[in-house]
């Protein structure tokens, strides 16, 4: 590819990176809630081939005494993968996580592969500075060519 080429293809990234369009998915929880001007909708069980949703685990939540915010409140136990239909383009892809189980480093740690990106390790109560802390992912940039978001998760260090 031509540098030319390569300079509109980042712009392209860049515009499509910064989309309004924004989807909040709400892995674990009951309903949807309205937090901070950002709806999160309820992810469901994938059920089937080109469907939405998360495979494997059940949903978990914490009473709200212990974690204000409804979307730190709700997990996944077991979860190890998420896929959602969408169209073929480019992604920013975010996460955001509460420990609300564990208190100590170490006590759960896990690898997250969007798409064909590096895993990346995740020891949510160390990354977010303590238990019930909420913690918001840098963006991973993916490009998506066959209609479908794929998210792998493995609970420890090693490679995905």
């Amino acid at each position: 590819m031509e540098p030319s080429s390569l300079t509109a293809a980042a712009k392209r990234f860049e515009e499509l990176a910064n989309r309004k369009e924004t989807k909040y998915l709400n892995l674990g929880g009951t309903r949807s809630e309205a937090i901070g001007g950002k709806t999160w909708v309820v992810a469901k069980k994938y059920t089937k081939k080109g469907n939405t949703g998360y495979v494997g685990g059940k949903p978990i939540t914490v009473p709200p005494n212990q974690v204000a915010n409804a979307i730190q409140r709700s997990a996944i136990e077991g979860i190890t993968e998420f896929h959602a239909k969408v169209p073929n383009g480019l992604y920013k892809v975010q996460f955001f996580f509460s420990e609300n189980w564990k208190n100590a480093k170490n006590q759960r740690v896990f690898r997250i592969k969007v798409q064909d990106l590096k895993p990346v390790v995740v020891d949510v109560f160390v990354q977010a500075g303590g238990a019930r802390k909420p913690l918001v992912s840098n963006p991973q940039r993916v490009q998506v060519k066959d209609g479908a978001l794929r998210v792998v998760f493995k609970i420890g260090r090693a490679h995905v």
